[in-house]
């Protein structure tokens, strides 16, 4: 973090942000931006009636990324919702410091007992208007404690609720499950499962989450690490028709979800849904075989995608053909098997050799090549029966053929009454959940997890679930507005408006230290300019 030092140079106070920086072992001051003598200081607040008079600064503190998200969770009323289905005798509010948390994870993402250090030279203690000093460790883990599975729900449905007040689209939702692992096995529903970290060596927690269209969370739900995808789907369908009032949304899940139990339910529940299907062979068969005359383009806009509508064992499909990946996947075969043909060559000029004198030896060898480059299908291998080793290999023609007829194609399955162009966008979309949970891992770092009690481990992933909210939120606001920036972006480009108090006799100014034109846009685009 970043402070201000006063240098005094001929008599006179000069002012800089500076931070620490570690080189050659040692800790050196590092100078980022001159602010400027006291007294300009003051005029930049009031150009028209400065007066003389000796001035101080007493605090320089980062002002802009965390205004900017302030404005988005007062935007959903973040505070005093968590306020109200928490209600707390005594101490600082637990909206605020669950506000605190939520956008430390948005900026610089530290552990709780690091976070009081943060906050104190952020704008948070004015902004919250909650002391830095009733912001410590111990309060952070405390607060931690309150957030119930019950509450948690609440509050999630209470802000669903603003969303759609708002107009957050509700008519498709997005369903997905990541995980994260911990080191150590202190958290009793940490389990070994399947790792999409692939740490399949440690204990982890598996996080489903639902999303709308525009990527904001509408429920979430921390599951023990061994739990199977597919277990989680029908629960979670009751969950957002029950609570979240989205029984008429269309609900779209990649083909890991999908088993025939859940398609069983869904269709007894009345869901529509749309969903990917796994290639099993009878499947294959059935899209290589459509005729591609029946295909019609997806949309005028992209010639990459066409579609088909087909019924396949009482289930409506939609099969794809994208053109582009079609020659992307023979072009890749094509290569692996070259790569592989060089590869084999080589084997079999070293057959005989101290490393492949039998000819045991020299098949193993061959076909570790074809594993590394997954093309054991399409080649034949085969070692003389008599005489010295000798290694030589063919192409199976029929299988690369058959390969070929389905290269590029695969196949939704739905239950709606959807165009087939609809549906394949609406899958297509699928991207905004995994965009969502790779900005959980990537963005606001849910892991390294610092806690390790069940209660603490479902609240930080609460916290973070409701960073990424902010973080979409500011977003949809830069879009909006036409500014093609990240909110990630816009945040860093924010990061430099610091706030500045100014001490001129009794009177306490407060100023911008550097508030460019782009940045003074940003602040009013996230509706936090006048926060000052």
């Amino acid at each position: 973090m970043s402070y201000v030092r006063k240098k005094i140079i001929r008599g006179r106070a000069y002012y800089y942000e500076v931070e620490s920086v570690w080189e050659d072992g040692r800790s050196k001051q590092k100078v980022l931006r001159y602010l400027g003598t006291a007294d300009k200081l003051v005029r930049r607040a009031e150009p028209a009636t400065a007066r003389a008079a000796e001035v101080s600064v007493e605090e320089s503190v980062h002002y802009g990324s965390v205004a900017a998200l302030h404005a988005m969770a007062s935007e959903v009323n973040l505070a005093p919702m968590v306020g109200r289905v928490i209600p707390k005798g005594g101490g600082p509010d637990i909206g605020k410091l669950f506000e605190t948390m939520v956008i430390n994870r948005c900026l610089e993402p530290v552990s709780r007992h690091r976070l009081p250090g943060w906050y104190e030279v952020t704008a948070l203690p004015r902004l919250l208007e909650l002391p830095s000093d009733q912001v410590t460790d111990d309060v952070l883990y405390r607060a931690l404690g309150y957030f119930t599975d019950d509450r948690i729900s609440r509050i999630q449905q209470a802000l669903w609720r603003t969303l759609r007040e708002k107009g957050a689209d509700a008519g498709r939702v997005f369903y997905d499950l990541t995980s994260t692992y911990f080191e150590g096995h202190a958290v009793a529903m940490a389990r070994h499962g399947y790792s999409r970290d692939h740490r399949g060596d440690k204990v982890q927690i598996n996080l489903a989450v639902a999303v709308n269209r525009q990527g904001f969370p509408i429920t979430h739900k921390v599951l023990e690490g061994n739990i199977a995808d597919v277990a989680t789907v029908q629960e979670a369908n009751e969950t957002l028709r029950d609570k979240f009032l989205v029984k008429d949304a269309v609900i779209v899940l990649d083909r890991g979800l999908m088993s025939d139990q859940n398609r069983e339910a869904l269709r007894a529940a009345n869901t529509p849904y749309i969903a990917g299907v796994r290639m099993d062979p009878s499947l294959q068969r059935f899209v290589a075989s459509r005729p591609t005359s029946g295909f019609v383009q997806a949309s005028p806009e992209d010639p990459r995608y066409f579609v088909q509508d087909a019924s396949h064992r009482g289930r409506r499909l939609v099969v794809v053909w994208n053109k582009e990946k079609q020659r992307d996947d023979y072009e890749w075969r094509m290569n692996a098997l070259a790569r592989a043909d060089g590869e084999l060559g080589k084997v079999r000029d070293r057959s005989g050799s101290a490393s492949l004198r039998t000819k045991t030896q020299v098949l193993a060898k061959a076909r570790s090549v074809l594993k590394k480059h997954d093309v054991a299908a399409f080649l034949t291998l085969s070692v003389n029966a008599r005489g010295p080793p000798r290694l030589s290999w063919r192409r199976d023609a029929s299988k690369l053929r058959w390969e070929a007829r389905w290269d590029g194609r695969f196949a939704i399955e739905t239950n709606t009454s959807l165009p087939a162009a609809e549906v394949f966008w609406a899958y297509h979309e699928r991207d905004v959940v995994e965009k969502f949970l790779q900005s959980m891992k990537s963005i606001v770092e849910l892991r390294p997890v610092y806690v390790y009690k069940e209660t603490h481990v479902k609240a930080h992933v609460f916290v973070c679930v409701t960073s990424v909210l902010l973080l979409q939120l500011l977003r949809d606001k830069l879009k909006e507005a036409g500014i093609p920036l990240s909110a990630v972006r816009a945040l860093e480009r924010l990061d430099s408006v610091m706030e500045v108090a100014v001490k001129r006799g009794e009177e306490l100014l407060r100023v911008l230290s550097r508030r460019g034109e782009d940045q003074m846009r940003l602040l009013a685009i996230a509706g936090a300019a006048s926060a000052l």
